[in-house]
């Protein structure tokens, strides 16, 4: 008997088509996945971008309905302790919704609109803010913007003294050689 006959090659063009289209499927899975992970990650960055404007739109509301914390008078506040301390709590909602924003999405905007909303704030951060308080925050984001508001502070109002920017900019550097 003659081995390798017309039966033999149907058997072998078929184990050849089935490993070819195992080996197609396998491509197809792969690309699936690829796709479905690349449509995760933007749907993921979407959300991040949504919930970023979101807070950010929460901390413009608030400043609105809080005219005195968001354009403050910062001797009229410091004469009342509960007003300190919800000025506080306002200015560090204002910085962690800026981060929050910066850190998500970028607008120019935005970047623009917190950096103008810090710098009224820096007496507050001239008179209250350590390194442990910049260390809340991400450098780059919010802590050259807490530096930029101070330094231009200085000279104006009485709480940001040439020792206290330098100690405001030496966190933000030690945060970021940490980073």
């Amino acid at each position: 008997m003659a081995t390798g006959g017309t039966g033999q090659r149907y058997v072998n063009a078929a184990v050849i088509v089935s490993a070819f289209a195992s080996s197609l499927t396998l491509v197809v899975v792969l690309v699936a996945l690829y796709v479905g992970y690349q449509q995760m990650t933007e749907n993921e960055a979407i959300a991040r971008g949504n919930a970023a404007r979101q807070a950010f739109r929460s901390y413009l509301d608030l400043a609105v309905r809080s005219p005195a914390f968001a354009v403050p008078d910062y001797d009229a506040i410091k004469r009342n302790p509960r007003d300190q301390s919800l000025y506080e709590t306002f200015v560090t909602f204002m910085l962690q919704s800026c981060e929050y924003a910066m850190e998500n999405f970028e607008d120019d905007a935005i970047k623009a609109a917190c950096e103008t909303h810090i710098g009224r704030h820096a007496r507050l951060f001239c008179d209250t803010f350590t390194d442990d308080s910049i260390s809340n925050y991400d450098a780059e984001a919010i802590g050259d913007r807490i530096v930029k508001a101070v330094t231009e502070a200085k000279g104006q109002a009485r709480e940001c003294t040439d020792a206290k920017v330098d100690e405001l900019r030496r966190a933000v550097r030690d945060l970021k050689d940490e980073e």
